[in-house]
């Protein structure tokens, strides 16, 4: 497995709520969250992204259903149609707004499909791969954080970068699920025919679709989002997982990524990308 992670400028939602974060996430390690809780439950508990109504909506919908065969059949539906809009393997998806937002729909649709029938089916197989791509993910975003760091100190040590007037290198990495149809590596699974999915298809959709990375980070930034305490929300805060704790990628794969729970234990492959911009300054003297 191989994966990038990475930090970015906080956006407008995180940067007026990091004060709230911080205080409920103390008293969520205390056991105070009840009542504090509710004016953010339209909010990813764990790292306070908002989360659309829509996906609510659909969401509470599927999970009033406990007929597996009919989420099985609804599944096929939807993929049926996101593959005759998004013509799978045939270049990027080139698409009007439109065709992209509805595309983006049944992903979510899908999704959520699949997150229903994991936690209907989760088995003693599925909760042991979990486990293995969870100690993964966290073990590769560690590796990747230590080589930007090992590279940010090689750059710093450069002739000349510590001259006031000198450009500044500022180093970036971005990580990125990392889909190749001609040879996917995607891990099979026993329970593949339970779903039903076309794996390939649907997976190359996705990464096409939200190619923009999954996490960035940047110069001295630090690791410290898996800290201990767990990610599980949503689709990965279900009785089987209870016992494990789930990483941050993960976490950002399942929740803010349209891909399934059961799509993340077949991905195997991730990339992370590095690239310095020189950040240059000058100053006009006199009157």
């Amino acid at each position: 497995m191989g994966v990038s992670c990475g930090t970015r400028e906080r956006s407008h939602y995180e940067r007026n709520d990091f004060r709230e974060k911080i205080n409920f996430m103390e008293q969520r390690k205390q056991g105070k969250t009840e009542t504090n809780y509710n004016h953010l439950k339209n909010r990813c508990k764990r790292c306070f992204r908002p989360l659309s109504k829509k996906y609510r909506m659909m969401k509470e919908q599927v999970e009033k259903e406990i007929d597996t065969d009919c989420l099985r059949q609804q599944l096929t539906g939807i993929e049926v149609e996101i593959i005759f809009l998004a013509k799978p393997f045939h270049g990027n998806i080139n698409r009007g707004n439109a065709q992209k937002r509805e595309i983006s729909s049944l992903l979510t649709k899908r999704q959520i499909i699949l997150n229903r029938m994991f936690d209907l089916h989760c088995n003693e197989t599925e909760v042991r791969r979990f486990e293995v791509v969870n100690t993964a993910l966290k073990n590769i975003m560690n590796g990747f954080y230590e080589e930007h760091n090992q590279l940010r100190v090689q750059l710093d040590m450069l002739p000349g970068m510590a001259e006031p007037n000198v450009g500044k290198l500022a180093l970036f990495s971005v990580l990125y699920y990392l889909y190749d149809h001609e040879n996917p590596h995607l891990f099979e699974m026993e329970e593949d025919g339970f779903y039903g999915s076309h794996w390939d298809k649907m997976i190359w959709t996705i990464s096409c679709m939200y190619d923009t990375g999954i996490h960035s980070w940047q110069d001295y930034d630090k690791n410290d989002f898996d800290n201990g305490l767990s990610w599980s929300d949503g689709p990965l805060d279900i009785p089987p997982l209870k016992h494990i704790c789930v990483c941050y990628l993960a976490h950002i794969l399942c929740l803010h990524f349209p891909y399934s729970v059961p799509d993340l234990l077949r991905m195997t492959t991730y990339s992370c990308e590095r690239f310095m911009v020189d950040w240059a300054k000058t100053k006009i003297e006199g009157n």
